[in-house]
């Protein structure tokens, strides 16, 4: 469950633990040979459900149910923690480069009063703002591997043949890391995405991989996309973001280590 979808699995009671102990209980009990009069009479699966004795109806149910729970709610899951994960990178970077925040909170104290809070009607006048979301996004990507795509026909790219029916797993870190497009990439800097005060159309925007790619692109990106700039800008417009500190008041910051998986 970590590596597949950055989910913590910790404890016998943990709800994907009884899912996975379900599936299989339902796995060995649908494959058990000849318990089901129907696998030597196929003819009797047109028996209606209520009728006595037709209990495999019921337990095809029971299995399906408990198929479909396994295979969706980490994605699921996965999915609810895209826009969490995408937050955690934003506060690690407020505490590892106090500049950046503080020419945000400059920003936001030039175009909205100190009695609201941003709206999305907001978001034009904030520049600097949707610089620093796009970094985010660059900076730490959530997804480190896209899901697979299978070529369509025999292509050829820079002297590598791809063959038709090919499985292609595009690397969001790698784009990321592009030093042609983002030069000092491994650097939390939003100003790389703007150009004379307004966003620079000529840097690779982030949003293009960060969701995933072609038909399997994040259905809800656009939800999150607004999710994530409301509360950014909220929290820079109300708050401070520091690091802990010791016991001798010193701070200490965070490594901001990656954690392998689908979601990191």
């Amino acid at each position: 469950m970590d590596i597949t979808y950055g989910l913590d699995v910790v404890g016998a009671d943990n709800r994907f633990i009884s899912l996975l102990a379900d599936f299989a209980e339902a796995f060995q009990s649908a494959f058990s040979p000849g318990k089901y009069l129907v696998e030597t009479f196929p003819i009797l699966r047109h028996v209606p459900p209520w009728f006595p004795g037709a209990t495999f109806h019921q337990d095809a149910a029971l299995y399906k149910k408990s198929f479909s729970a396994m295979r969706d709610e980490p994605f699921d899951k996965t999915l609810d923690n895209m826009v969490d994960a995408s937050l955690q990178v934003f506060f690690l970077a407020m505490v590892l480069h106090p500049e950046a925040q503080k020419q945000a909170q400059a920003e936001l104290d030039g175009v909205i009063d100190p009695d609201r809070l941003p709206q999305m009607t907001d978001l034009e006048s904030l520049p600097y703002i949707q610089a620093l979301i796009l970094e985010v996004l660059r900076w730490r990507p959530i997804i480190g591997l896209g899901f697979p795509h299978v070529s369509r026909s025999d292509d050829v790219l820079r002297g590598y043949k791809i063959p038709k029916g090919s499985l292609i797993f595009p690397s969001s870190w790698a784009i990321s890391r592009d030093p042609q497009m983002y030069p000092d990439a491994d650097s939390f800097v939003p100003g790389r995405f703007l150009r004379d005060g307004v966003l620079n159309t000529d840097v690779l925007d982030p949003r293009l991989y960060a969701f995933g790619h072609g038909r399997r692109i994040c259905p809800g990106r656009h939800f999150a996309e607004a999710s994530l700039f409301l509360t950014v800008a909220s929290v820079l417009h109300t708050f401070t973001i520091k690091p802990r500190c010791n016991a001798a008041g010193e701070p200490v910051l965070p490594e901001g280590k990656m954690k392998p998986g689908f979601l990191s």
